[in-house]
């Protein structure tokens, strides 16, 4: 069988390249490539991420912003993943642990309990369906019942802004 003198260096150069993306390796800053790995350490995105998944993230704006998108946020050293839940000109709230876009609740629906994961919360939080405004389908929040920000008074998102929510709503900064 015949083959190129360049097969066998392309073929390991290829296997290094998955290698090194597969492992989420920071070199993907330094080359600006159009999509990075990352990974998921804390519990802010359950049930939609839990800790420890890897994702495929397309780094740079994407050219619409929707409602219900995950994105991720670089704020300061961080980067922070969370879901929009409100866009420029929208009115947000929370009454109750209800939240509020633009004046109408948006709806949810109990789709049953999660086990505890950290045993220090001594709670087993509810998982609901949830569906925003102009959202295609529907994502899945947890709510640990009554916390602090159960209530909070009506804020108008700014432009160049976007309003952003943890799936986690009770262990999402």
């Amino acid at each position: 069988m015949y083959r190129r003198w360049y097969a066998i260096p392309a073929a390991l150069l290829i296997a290094l390249l998955i290698m090194l993306i597969a492992i989420g390796t920071p070199l993907s800053t330094f080359l600006r490539m159009p999509y990075r790995t990352f990974y998921i350490p804390a519990e802010s995105m359950r049930p939609t991420l839990e800790i420890n998944d890897r994702i495929f993230a397309q780094m740079g704006a994407p050219p619409q912003l929707r409602r219900g998108m995950i994105i991720l946020l670089n704020v300061g050293d961080h980067i922070y993943i969370k879901r929009i839940a409100a866009l420029p000109g929208d009115r947000v709230e929370f009454i109750d642990g209800d939240y509020y876009l633009n004046g109408s609740v948006v709806p949810r629906r109990l789709a049953g309990r999660e086990p505890v994961v950290d045993p220090t919360f001594g709670e087993t939080p509810q998982r609901f369906d949830e569906s925003f405004a102009g959202e295609t389908g529907t994502h899945q929040i947890l709510d640990s019942g009554y916390s602090q920000f159960d209530d909070v008074a009506p804020q108008i998102v700014r432009p160049g802004h976007v309003f952003v929510l943890g799936d986690n709503r009770d262990h999402a900064a």
